[in-house]
Parts: C-alpha cells; sequence; structure tokens
C-alpha cells in the first residue's frame, strides 16, 4: 500500500515588517514528495529572489524514476552537478536582477547588487517511509514523534548551536561558493507512521530546541497548524517567549 504525504507550509516576516520584505522561501510538491526552505541574508540585495530560486530549485531532480534504494540522496541533487547546478541559479538570479533601473537609481545601487545575494537552504525528498535531506547553514529538519518527542534534529542538535555566521550559499561566482559546497550536508533516514517532519528556517529551529526542552507539546501545537494565520498567532506567542524576530518559515509533513 502506497503512502502519502500531506505538507502544509507557512511562512511570516519579521515584526512589523510587509510580507514583501520577507526574505524567506518555501517551496514544495507533496505528489511528487519533495519539501524546501531558504533563509535570505537581509544585508544582501534581493536575497527574496535568491531564496526562491534555490527552494525551488531541486523539483527538476525529483522527476526522474528510479528505485529509492539506488542513491536516493545523489537522485536528490547529484554530487557531480553541484557546481554547474549552482553556476545555473546564479545566471537565473543574476537575469531577474533589475540591471538598468539600478543604474538610473545610482552606483551605488548597482554597486550592493553586483555583492550578489547570500542564502542558507535545506531540501528533503521523500519516498514512502524514507526520506533524505540536504543543506547548507542553518536551516534545520526534524523527525517528531507521537507527544511531540523530537526523534532526531539537523544539522543542529541544541539552541545553542544556532549563532550569526552560517555558510551561506552566494548568488555570484567567486571563492564562496567553494567555501559553500564544502559546508554541504546529506543525511538519510526512515521515518514511522506516527512520525512527522518539520522544516524550517533558523529563527523557528533554535525557538523550538530550546522550548521543547520545557514543553515537548510546543511540536504538536505546530504540527496542528493548517493556515497562515494560525501559524502567525503561534509566532507572535513564540516571539513573547523568547524566539529572535526574524523572518519565520516552516514546512510541515504528515503521513496518511
Amino acid at each position: 500500500m502506497s503512502i502519502s504525504h500531506h505538507i502544509h507550509a507557512f511562512s511570516v516576516p519579521k515584526y512589523g515588517h510587509k510580507e514583501r520584505e520577507n526574505e524567506d522561501a518555501v517551496a514544495f510538491d507533496a505528489q511528487a514528495g519533495w519539501l524546501a526552505v531558504a533563509d535570505g541574508a537581509t544585508e544582501a540585495s534581493y536575497s527574496r529572489e535568491w531564496a526562491e530560486i534555490l527552494a525551488e530549485s531541486i523539483s527538476t531532480a525529483t522527476k526522474k524514476p528510479g528505485n529509492i534504494k539506488e542513491r536516493m540522496l545523489e537522485r536528490l541533487i547529484p554530487s557531480r552537478r553541484l557546481g554547474s547546478m549552482v553556476a545555473d541559479l546564479q545566471q537565473k538570479w543574476y537575469d531577474q536582477v533589475p540591471w538598468d533601473r539600478l543604474e538610473d537609481l545610482g552606483w551605488l545601487f548597482v554597486e550592493k547588487a553586483q555583492q550578489g545575494a547570500l542564502a542558507t537552504f535545506l531540501a528533503v525528498r521523500i519516498e514512502e517511509q524514507k526520506w533524505a535531506a540536504i543543506g547548507i547553514g542553518d536551516c534545520n529538519l526534524f523527525i517528531v514523534g507521537k507527544n511531540g518527542i523530537v526523534k532526531l534534529s539537523v544539522p543542529a542538535e541544541t539552541a545553542d548551536e544556532f549563532g550569526t555566521s552560517p555558510s551561506l550559499v552566494p548568488s555570484m561566482p567567486g571563492p564562496q561558493v567553494k567555501q559553500a559546497l564544502s559546508s554541504l550536508w546529506r543525511k538519510t533516514g526512515k521515518w514511522q507512521p506516527d512520525e512527522s517532519l518539520i522544516v524550517c528556517t533558523d529563527a523557528v529551529a533554535a525557538y523550538l530546541l530550546y522550548a521543547v526542552e520545557k514543553d515537548a507539546s510546543i511540536m504538536e501545537r505546530l504540527l496542528a497548524i493548517e493556515s497562515t494565520k494560525e501559524f502567525a498567532h503561534w509566532v507572535q506567542g513564540a516571539r513573547s517567549t523568547g524566539m529572535r524576530n526574524d523572518d519565520a518559515t516552516v514546512a510541515l509533513v504528515t503521513q496518511a
């Protein structure tokens, strides 16, 4: 019997910011079995666009048929193609930047954009009760069991692991690309029918790892959310109890 997956994804900007200023991105296809989040760096230009490109980048990697036992991670994003894939995504970002308009605004705007954008990302592939994850930076994956018990947390296991200088994928060519790819992590695993997946950006992840030590039900309450309005309310409460004021994004996956 095949297993279907339900995916809900939500994202809200920093408190006091408009939605168009949200530099997180989330993308998924429950039928194809993939989801991804990305977190653009605030200090860079066109980080929202870069995050969106990264989040959507694995969609083509899930279209080739194959046996899950045959290198599932390689089908997610093949190691031999990583460099060329990033180069293609960088070109896509470059083509989206309105260079003519920036030139009209002044050379400072052009110079800032030429420095490129930066973002972290995490992508997950799901087939039946197996999953494969790949990421750069501090977006996080949780496997959550009954009663909100955290069975796995990667790449971070504690709230203290979140700092101010995560690895970042650059939107412009240069030595940072090699540095980013060298920090890339991959992991595979299985999950049981009564378990769920949470994929989220760093502010949410750090808060969850902090809050779950005091109250395991925090995971269950998050997994029960079914609308952006409910998620915004959850984020408001989380911020009042210690979550950093940053763009907040989650993808919630349950089995049916």
